[in-house]
């Protein structure tokens, strides 16, 4: 299988899970992240589909998020 992990800040996949293309296939979700699975032989011009309309959300669910917070990992320099 081929699978597609998506974030989303705002945890708002109704674009993505409307999507009559994405409707028949394996999802699943989590806190602002959803997976979708597709089987191995799937149409190449759906995938690419998917891709160029959603591939801004995609990422790798192994990769940490390490962006500094300010004010809980440091303290920001103030100006005055």
């Amino acid at each position: 299988m081929i699978f597609y992990t998506f974030y989303d800040s705002n945890n708002d996949f109704t674009d993505l899970t409307k999507d009559r293309v994405v409707k028949a296939h394996f999802k699943i979700s989590w806190d602002k992240h959803i997976m979708l699975g597709f089987e191995d032989e799937a149409d190449e011009k759906m995938l690419g589909y998917i891709l160029i309309k959603y591939g801004e959300m995609i990422r790798n669910p192994f990769e940490l998020d390490r962006t500094p917070i300010p004010n809980v990992d440091y303290i920001p320099k103030r100006r005055h």
